[in-house]
């Protein structure tokens, strides 16, 4: 009896004792979550190899992040590492089928490899989780863009401005879906408010040239490259130095080549867009349209210039495919500014 009365007391105070402290459990995810940072900041920065990096370091820590899946997504989408991003994000909605990010990611994606129709499937997923999410308003616009809905196109950039007036991208888009229409003095302000917004960004520094070039009247018009903006020994660099003179059709057509063939394909449809552009300029319509033609036999859809390149020729040709878009073939030049430009 009592040697049973003393087995208790000593059971009692062993369950006081402290328990071991697992520091691997506690500062895990903290670990895992600052890697995830510092790899969405390489990401911004350009540095893909040392942001892959980062998540894989991540992914050691919280194996099972929704989160971390989902951001290392977007390092492979950034290097058209389609079917890699894919998997990604199918591997983050296997943790959290919520995760709205993550479906916008995977309709990025799905555009990168062409698919319009699941881009756009993703796009409105993401939408049903987070009525909110502008960056899938904007790329849904997109879509809509290839598809030549420009009503559509504008309502959803119109969308992700109001929810994000902020966001660069949206801004782009806005005004690159406003070039299509041939509204180039609209074009011109939304591209502008987007350059204010992200003055490093190339891409956004060529099509607001190309843009002015196209309000400019022809005696006023200057083709000096936006060197504040641009780094010419980069791509686009050489477009802008095309459209200067200082740089020969071939040598731009030859800076296209690339590892990854999608980003080339991509850049060897800007080029002949940018070709066909300069002959506009230069009210030499034949060229235009050769140029243009080019530009879309890439069969880049997931790149702005192939539907601007359509755009141009459907102008050119005499085909009106937005019923609300001027008739660029009755202007002189095609530089003719746009009065009274409806924006939003």
């Amino acid at each position: 009896m009592f040697r049973n009365w003393l087995r208790s007391i000593r059971q009692a105070i062993r369950s006081l004792e402290p328990k071991p402290f697992d520091t691997y459990a506690v500062y895990a995810p903290r670990v895992a979550a600052a890697l995830s940072r510092r790899g969405y900041n390489l990401c911004l920065e350009g540095d893909l190899e040392g942001a892959l990096q980062a998540f894989n370091e991540a992914l050691v820590y919280a194996p099972k992040s929704a989160v971390v899946f989902n951001n290392r997504a977007c390092a492979f989408l950034e290097q058209c590492e389609y079917d890699r991003a894919i998997q990604d994000c199918n591997t983050a909605l296997g943790i959290d089928p919520a995760l709205a990010s993550a479906f916008c990611n995977r309709g990025s994606a799905h555009l990168g490899k062409l698919d319009l129709q699941q881009g756009a499937e993703d796009y409105d997923r993401c939408l049903s989780l987070d009525p909110n999410y502008s960056v899938a308003y904007s790329n849904r616009s997109f879509v809509s863009l290839v598809a030549a809905d420009f009503e559509r196109a504008v309502q959803d950039c119109d969308h992700a401005i109001t929810l994000d007036p902020s966001y660069s991208l949206a801004h782009r888009n806005r005004g690159a879906i406003a070039f299509c229409q041939g509204r180039f003095g609209e074009a011109e302000k939304h591209l502008g408010v987007a350059a204010e917004l992200d003055p490093k960004a190339p891409e956004i520094g060529l099509w607001l040239h190309l843009a002015q070039l196209r309000t400019a009247e022809p005696e006023a018009s200057e083709l000096n490259p936006p060197s504040a903006i641009l780094d010419l020994t980069k791509w686009p660099g050489p477009l802008v130095s095309l459209l200067s003179g200082s740089a020969e059709e071939q040598t731009v057509l030859s800076a296209t080549k690339d590892p990854n063939p999608d980003k080339e394909r991509g850049q060897l449809c800007g080029a002949y867009f940018v070709i066909g552009e300069k002959a506009l300029i230069n009210d030499d319509r034949e060229r235009a349209r050769l140029s243009f033609r080019k530009s879309l036999e890439t069969g880049a859809i997931n790149y702005l210039e192939c539907s601007a390149a359509k755009a141009e020729l459907d102008r050119l040709d005499g085909v009106t495919r937005d019923p609300k878009a001027p008739n660029s073939e009755e202007e002189p030049g095609l530089k003719e500014k746009i009065a009274n430009p409806d924006l939003p």
